[in-house]
């Protein structure tokens, strides 16, 4: 059985390089961001991108009629914890996302995922708009 492969569209459009020293930077919409937290989404990304080839899981699966494939496309996996984050973040002001986004130190890695998520989902939008100007400094 062949995990399947079609990887999160997401994960190709943010670029994210870990730093060595605990923090890694992300790149998307023209924005770098920084931090700790940054360094936990790569990892997060990659240990569930990773669960893909796992071969207990494989087999979970199709034990449980499934294909054999995890059960899921790896971008809708969303466990109880992300569903919460979501659900949040899908009311948030565009103004507290920015700062949300902005903040490096002790950040809610998965809360900010979520932000950026929905960014992506919502790109050109005017949440995404607003979103983009406080993040640059310049209040909608």
């Amino acid at each position: 059985m062949i995990a399947n492969l079609n990887v999160c569209r997401f994960i190709f459009r943010l670029q994210l390089l870990m730093l060595g020293d605990g923090e890694a930077v992300g790149f998307r919409f023209g924005k770098a961001i920084r931090g700790r937290w940054v360094w936990e989404l790569k990892d997060m990304i990659d240990g569930g991108f990773m669960k893909l080839f796992d071969v207990d899981e494989i087999l979970k699966s199709e034990g449980e009629g499934g294909s054999g494939d995890g059960g899921k496309d790896y971008d809708e996996h969303e466990d109880e914890k992300e569903r919460g984050a979501r659900i949040e973040i899908e009311g948030m002001e565009a103004a507290e996302a920015a700062t949300q986004l902005r903040t490096e130190v002790e950040a809610d890695v998965l809360k900010n995922w979520m932000i950026l998520k929905r960014l992506m989902r919502e790109e050109g939008s005017n949440w995404f708009d607003s979103v983009m100007a406080v993040y640059d400094g310049h209040e909608r």
